[in-house]
């Protein structure tokens, strides 16, 4: 699969949705790797949708290929999240802000299933938030082959249609 144009189409098809600007930059135009692309879809749907979220600015996503494989920056300058929450965005069901629910939608399992299909994928996922700034996540996903069947085996968490967004 080509994680570029996965990514680009998630970027595009979020901007149609709420007609917000995703500015993408990518050092290649065909960064291929073995993966589920529709799961690292849904990770970039997540990740691109908090950032719309909590941000009236426009959001960054750039991909570049590193040494060892392929980095994945969605970065927001909206509210922050405070530094002594940073680390809890990954317990499912966890709000930053729980009088949000009802006015920005969530569940507080977006970010722990995000993170589960990048650990699935051999990667990693990294939040770094300045309250009042900004956040930017990072993924870092290897150049290895995945089977879809490893995929699955994250589904022990959460229901595999959960997972896949049924």
């Amino acid at each position: 699969m080509n994680i570029t144009s996965v990514a680009k189409e998630a970027a595009r098809n979020l901007e149609k949705a709420f007609q917000r600007s995703i500015v993408v930059e990518a050092d290649e135009e065909d960064i291929g790797m073995e993966g589920d692309a529709q799961k690292l879809k849904q990770v970039l749907f997540i990740l691109l949708d908090n950032a719309i979220k909590y941000s009236s600015e426009p959001v960054n996503l750039s991909i570049s290929r590193t040494a060892s494989g392929v980095q994945l920056d969605i970065k927001d300058k909206g509210e922050g999240i405070p530094a002594d929450e940073v680390d809890k965005v990954y317990d499912r069901f966890y709000r930053v802000d729980k009088s949000r629910t009802r006015e920005t939608g969530g569940s507080g399992l977006g970010l722990p299933i995000a993170k589960r299909i990048v650990e699935a994928h051999h990667g990693k996922i990294k939040l770094s938030s300045v309250d009042g700034v900004g956040t930017t996540v990072t993924v870092y996903l290897r150049l290895i082959h995945i089977s879809s069947s490893h995929v699955l085996l994250m589904c022990f968490f959460f229901s595999c249609n959960e997972m896949v967004g049924e």
